[in-house]
C-alpha cells in the first residue's frame, strides 16, 4: 500500500526521507498559486522525484455550490485546478470541502442534493479526461451537514454511477461519527482512497497509545481488499518535523 502525508512542498524532502511514498497537497491552495510559485513547486517535486499522488480540499471555502451561477464558477475553477493536479502527477482528488458543500437553512435540501450530484458529475468528467479519480469524503457533523458517513458517501457514488468517482474512508471522521465497521464493509466496492489521524478529537498523528486502534483499522482495509493509498491527514501545525517521525512507526502498520 502506498502511504503519504497531507502537507506541501516545504515538507516534501522530510516526507521522502521518512520513507513515505507521496505528498497529498491541498488543491484549493495549489489552484490559487501564481504561475511562478506553481512552477517552483513543480520543480521541487521533480527534483525530489516525489509524486503528488493525491489532493484534498478540492474547493476553497469561498465557493458555494448552491448559488445561481455556481456551475459556471465550478467549471472555471475546476479546469484550472485539475490542470495543475495533472501537471503534478495527481491520480486522486478528494472532494471534502465541507464549507462549500454545507447546505444552508435557506437552501432547499432536494435542490442542494441534486446540485451536488451535478457538480460531482461535472468535476468527475473533467477529472476522468485527465486520468484522475474523484473520491467523495464523508466529514463529521462538526465540519458539514451533508455526507457525514461512509455509507452516505458510498450512496452518492453509486447514485452517480461514474467509474472514476467513488467514496473515501477517513478514519478520523469514521471515529468521530462512531461508525460501525459494517459501514465500511458495505461500502467496500466504492472506496477509492483513505485518510488517517489518531482516534481523538485533537486530530493529531497516531501515538503509541493508538497502536491497537490503528492496527484494527489496518485490518479493516485488508478485509475489504482495499487497493488504494492511505494519506496521513492530521493537525501538524508547525510541529510536523517532530510529530511526523514519531507517528511513522504506527502508520507503517498499514504496510504489514
Amino acid at each position: 500500500m502506498k502511504i503519504g502525508v497531507c502537507t506541501n512542498s516545504s515538507n516534501a524532502a522530510l516526507v521522502k526521507e521518512l520513507g513515505y511514498d507521496y505528498v497529498e497537497e491541498a488543491l484549493a491552495t495549489v489552484s490559487k498559486m501564481t504561475d511562478e510559485k506553481f512552477s517552483e513547486v513543480q520543480k521541487c517535486y521533480e527534483a525530489l522525484d516525489m509524486p503528488v499522488y493525491s489532493f484534498n480540499n478540492f474547493f476553497p471555502g469561498n465557493i458555494s455550490l448552491y448559488g445561481e451561477d455556481s456551475m459556471e464558477i465550478v467549471r472555471s475553477y475546476a479546469e484550472n485546478a485539475l490542470n495543475r493536479a495533472q501537471a503534478l502527477g495527481g491520480k486522486v482528488c478528494v472532494f471534502g470541502s465541507g464549507k462549500a458543500r454545507n447546505i444552508g437553512e435557506d437552501v432547499d435540501r432536494a435542490f442542494a442534493e441534486q446540485r451536488f450530484l451535478d457538480v460531482l458529475a461535472l468535476c468527475g468528467e473533467m477529472a476522468d479526461k485527465r486520468g484522475i479519480l474523484m473520491a467523495v469524503e464523508p466529514l463529521n457533523k462538526n465540519e458539514t451537514n451533508y455526507i457525514n458517513t461512509v455509507t452516505e458517501g458510498a450512496a452518492i457514488a453509486r447514485k452517480l454511477g461514474m467509474a472514476n468517482v467513488g467514496g473515501l474512508v477517513d478514519f478520523y471522521h469514521f471515529f468521530m461519527e462512531n461508525e460501525p465497521d459494517s459501514n465500511l464493509f458495505e461500502a467496500k466496492d466504492t472506496i477509492l482512497h483513505a485518510h488517517i489521524a489518531r482516534p481523538n478529537a485533537d486530530r493529531l498523528p497516531p501515538k503509541a497509545e493508538d497502536a491497537e486502534t490503528v492496527a484494527h483499522w489496518a485490518s479493516l482495509l485488508k478485509q475489504i481488499d482495499y487497493k488504494g493509498a492511505l494519506s496521513l491527514e492530521c493537525r501538524f501545525g508547525t510541529e510536523l518535523p517532530t510529530l511526523l517521525p514519531e507517528a511513522t512507526p504506527f502508520v507503517q502498520i498499514f504496510r504489514k
